[in-house]
């Protein structure tokens, strides 16, 4: 089974605010030590709040593109 695509956190970016923690609505993130940590063991729902309210950008989503089969 293939790993989720999860959010990338860039440690060295990161500012401690807190943002992403609050606006994430499964609580998938938590600070540790003052830098942002996904939980494993929550499912992330790759919505995208936490990217957005980031202001140095140290959260990033990777997307994965899927190529369809034509209709047959």
């Amino acid at each position: 089974m293939e790993e989720p695509v999860r959010p990338i956190i860039i440690a060295e970016l990161c500012t401690s605010c807190g943002a992403c923690v609050e606006v994430c609505p499964h609580h998938a993130l938590s600070l540790v030590a003052g830098v942002p940590v996904l939980d494993t063991s929550i499912e992330c729902e790759y919505c995208g709040n936490c990217e957005e309210v980031c202001p140095t950008e140290a959260i990033r989503r990777p997307f994965l593109v899927v190529f369809s089969q034509p209709a047959a």
